[in-house]
């Protein structure tokens, strides 16, 4: 029995050998493996660092080209607002009948040839195309940050479409204005009118006249109001972009609540709701409003001095004042005036926007004589121009004041069509104030 006892123990020396053998190849393998392992997962981590910086990179100089693209937006919009206020002055205070005063052709001047520069918004778009060609594009898909950047570019071209077709209508009625120039004034002479002798000045009334009749010349100032849809996506675009940048600085990709709220309320015209505001910050939001008046009389009285402007019953400037505000004068002597804001539109007779999700109309005035009420209304697009419609008396002081005005004291507007959202009303005495804001809120 003893042989037999050995070779046992020979097998199982043998097997254990084995054993130990196969366990080190094993080790050995699996070491192997899992370095392997290791080395494709730093490797994996280190191309998606590559590829995270790669982004970053872009992500920062789509910033840096949107930040320029901002200071440019904003001077050439404010370049275009100037020309649509010269535009809605020009209309307002120019006459078509002689003699003018020198004030009529100096305004008459400056908006002529506002409305005849043309303006082109040079976006920088070599970083997004950059990114677009890239492989990194697909880590921002389906995020905040990938729409708004998509969102940025296409305004972008669509600001770059209207600019070139605005551009090149301007380009065509300009030429023909120069083509139908009075034979006897020199463009000296009407650009600084005010250096001529009151000889000179009442010599060429019949071409001042002939330019300011010329149905060209009123054809390219009017034209200047066509980019209210223009001025709108300059606002967009510059929301848009300071989102993005706002972003970057933060190293976020989604937005916050804050953001969100901020591109949500950009207003879009085509939605059928109006735009809370119709004076912000001492500024018409013309794009969105007109500004009318009418009196029970002629609202122009005659004055043929050279050196002074006509005098108005009503007397409103519509433009910026130093103390960031429009100011309306009424000289009283009429049984009625009213100064009003409407909302654009030439397919209907009485043009509407839906003012039903807000609650509050908030001025801020001031007045310019001392205490003194105005009256304030508004109108659908049904209501009858009878003086029917309900008035609210607002008292002003001589100091800035915010008043809030609950909608429901307008009884007789409907709010889901308001034709005339604001109206002042005046009798026979005079009133004069400043405004600041006219806006309307919501509940909120």
């Amino acid at each position: 029995m003893l042989p037999i006892t050995r070779d046992m123990d020979q097998v199982f020396f043998e097997q254990s050998k084995f054993l130990k053998r196969l366990t080190y190849a094993l080790g050995s393998l699996l070491l192997v493996i899992v370095g392997i392992l290791v080395a494709l997962r730093i490797d994996s981590w280190y191309a998606k660092y590559e590829q995270n910086q790669t982004l970053t990179n872009y992500l920062g100089r789509i910033a840096t080209d949107i930040r320029g693209d901002l200071g440019a937006v904003a001077d050439v919009r404010a370049r275009r607002d100037e020309a649509y206020d010269l535009s809605m002055q020009y209309f307002f205070f120019v006459s078509d009948e002689m003699p003018y005063g020198v004030p009529d052709i100096l305004l008459a001047y400056r908006a002529l040839s506002q409305a005849g520069e043309v303006y082109f918004l040079n976006a920088n778009k070599s970083g997004f195309e950059s990114l677009k060609t890239s492989d990194t594009l697909t880590l921002l898909q389906g995020g905040d940050i990938e729409r708004l950047l998509f969102d940025y570019y296409d305004t972008v071209n669509r600001i770059v479409r209207a600019e070139q077709d605005h551009n090149a209508y301007v380009r065509m009625l300009s030429l023909d204005v120069m083509n139908g120039w009075p034979a006897r004034m020199e463009e000296s002479e009407f650009s600084m009118v005010d250096a001529l002798s009151l000889e000179r000045f009442q010599a060429l009334q019949p071409s001042y006249h002939a330019l300011l009749r010329n149905p060209k010349t009123g054809a390219i100032i009017e034209h200047t109001r066509a980019v209210g849809p223009l001025l709108l996506e300059y606002e967009k675009l510059e929301r848009l972009g300071n989102a993005y940048v706002a972003l970057f600085e933060n190293e976020a990709m989604e937005f916050d609540d804050q953001t969100r709220a901020e591109l949500d309320d950009a207003y879009d015209p085509y939605s059928g709701f109006a735009n809370p505001e119709i004076i912000a910050d001492g500024k018409v939001i013309w794009h969105s409003y007109n500004l009318g008046m009418a009196t029970s009389t002629d609202h122009r009285v005659q004055d043929d001095s050279p050196d002074a402007a006509r005098e108005q019953l009503i007397d409103v400037k519509p433009v910026l004042q130093p103390d960031r505000s429009i100011y309306i004068d009424y000289r009283g002597g009429a049984d009625w005036a009213v100064v009003f804001f409407t909302v654009p539109g030439s397919s209907e007779e009485r043009p509407n926007k839906d003012f039903s999700n807000f609650t509050t109309l908030r001025l801020e005035l001031k007045s310019e004589a001392g205490d003194q009420l105005i009256s304030v209304h508004m109108k659908d697009s049904t209501d009858p121009d009878d003086g029917s419609q309900a008035n609210v008396e607002v008292a002003i002081t001589d100091q800035w004041q915010v008043y809030e005005l609950d909608l429901a004291v307008f009884k007789n507007a409907d709010l889901s069509h308001l034709h005339l959202p604001i109206g002042f009303l005046f009798d026979d005495e005079t009133r004069a104030f400043s405004i600041r804001t006219i806006e309307f809120i919501d509940a909120e």
